[in-house]
């Protein structure tokens, strides 16, 4: 079987089963199961798919059905153009969550050997993307999640970090003094994790419910965040759509220049507060 029939019978078993974007998904899983990129995709559709690929294909087609997002079928993902392990059980980052990575990078180039933590840090990926593009940073990545943790360590080996580690944690650590702290939290409210894809629905509960209002988890940032982060560090929290207004004015309590940036959909997302007056 050519590769171009071995494309046109995933497409269609997709497309069958209610798959949304079934030719572009259909496109990833024989690309992965053949072992080359989706762009190269074009330039091997005259050759043969082997027996082995084949069952491999069939597979992740499977599971595609199933939900599984595309992420862990074929255990990477690309995060600011940034190879990463993503395990099933483990938090698939968002494209949002891309920007906040920046926003963290750009402010750890500011300082001198910043330290970072990475608070509810999933697969890692926003200290891993800052420790591997600033190598003088510090990141210590805390999750709940022991998947998730041996994924931070994992990606940290395949990155060739020495300078980012991880810890299996349900709280913030004991003592510290970082210049930055990040956090991507649960944030969807119980009540509404029932009404997600179910994709989505597949992700770890820890990772998507953030209590009745879905701001369990950012209460617990809010209150703790300041005995962590040194006079002058920055805060940097996502939240989803719809709850600016309460974060905004929960952090205005306790921190000085709050404030709210959009993403790039125009979407109030992120949360920057300073921990005392701004560094130079």
């Amino acid at each position: 079987m050519k590769i171009r029939s071995a494309l046109t019978f995933a497409v269609g078993r997709l497309e069958l089963n209610g798959v949304s974007e079934f030719r572009l998904n259909g496109e990833h899983l024989v690309s992965g199961a053949c072992g080359f990129e989706r762009k190269e995709l074009f330039f091997h559709m005259g050759n043969d798919i082997s027996e082995q690929q084949f069952r491999k294909l069939k597979k992740f087609i499977s599971l595609k059905i199933r939900g599984y997002p595309l992420s862990w079928i074929l255990k990477n993902h690309d995060f600011c153009g940034m190879k990463m392990l993503i395990k099933p059980g483990v938090f698939v980052p968002r494209p949002e969550t891309e920007e906040l990575a920046l926003m963290v990078y750009k402010e750890s180039l500011k300082l001198k050997s910043p330290k970072i933590l990475d608070f509810c840090c999933g697969s890692g990926c926003i200290g891993l993307y800052a420790a591997f593009k600033n190598p003088s940073a510090r990141v210590l990545a805390i999750d709940i999640s022991s998947k998730a943790v041996s994924c931070c360590i994992e990606n940290m080996r395949n990155l060739g970090l020495k300078n980012y580690r991880a810890v299996k944690s349900r709280r913030l650590p004991d003592g510290g003094d970082f210049d930055i702290l990040v956090s991507n939290p649960p944030y969807i409210p119980s009540g509404l994790i029932k009404n997600l894809d179910a994709e989505v629905r597949l992700e770890p509960r820890a990772a998507l419910d953030g209590g009745a209002d879905g701001l369990d988890m950012i209460r617990y940032i809010e209150k703790k965040a300041g005995d962590y982060v040194r006079k002058g560090g920055k805060i940097y929290v996502e939240f989803s759509d719809g709850q600016s207004a309460a974060v905004k004015r929960m952090f205005s309590r306790r921190y000085k220049n709050v404030r709210i940036i959009k993403d790039l959909q125009g979407k109030a997302r992120f949360l920057e507060a300073c921990n005392g007056q701004f560094y130079s």
